[in-house]
């Protein structure tokens, strides 16, 4: 049985025209058909962010500053306000005392974090995440699944994550996302 918020088929039902999430709305996938979507709305979506979890997008010749750097002069060109973003998308993901090393020198989460901060630097309106938190444990995975969580919500982008046969990312993204619940109190107390 798929954990809550999964899809067997592919992604799970529209939530808002063209089958996209809205702001801070999240939808997961699992199945080759979930993945070929997504793939699909990446071709066609300019706004959206494509990540593929088991492929790093960032380029191991270089220090994490440096790959930042590269991705936020093509989107930012010499503007402060990308390097402010830059800034605060490294505090958010755990890179601020990380941006001197090479990706080679870095825990499997930290290069996760730098491919998604790579991803968000152009402020998309859509994350589309294949093959998510690929080969991290949970130690790894939960703190960038809430950190990317957080990040939706308060930028307003929606993610759609999906993966070809592996519940394992998926389910460290449900887990991480799901709702806190609070413990009730019931009627202990005697009369």
């Amino acid at each position: 049985m798929a954990p809550p918020g999964l899809s067997r088929t592919g992604l799970c039902p529209a939530l808002r025209p063209g089958g996209l999430p809205g702001p801070g709305q999240v939808v997961l996938g699992l199945g080759p058909r979930a993945v070929a979507r997504l793939r699909r709305l990446a071709g066609l979506y300019t706004q959206a962010a494509y990540l593929r979890g088991d492929r790093p997008g960032f380029w191991w010749e270089l220090p994490v500053a440096a790959n930042l750097e590269w991705e936020r002069r093509i989107r930012w060109g010499a503007s402060p306000q990308g390097e402010a973003w830059v800034r605060y998308l490294a505090a958010v993901l755990g890179l601020g005392d990380r941006l001197h090393l090479y990706p080679a020198a870095l825990r499997p989460g930290e290069r996760a974090a730098l491919d998604l901060a790579l991803a968000l630097i152009r402020q998309p309106g859509l994350l589309l995440w294949e093959e998510p938190l690929f080969g991290l444990d949970p130690r790894e995975g939960r703190p960038i699944a809430r950190a990317v969580r957080r990040l939706g919500r308060h930028l307003g982008f929606g993610i759609m994550a999906a993966s070809a046969a592996s519940l394992t990312g998926l389910r460290e993204l449900a887990t991480a996302w799901a709702p806190e619940r609070t413990p009730t109190a019931t009627g202990e107390a005697g009369a």
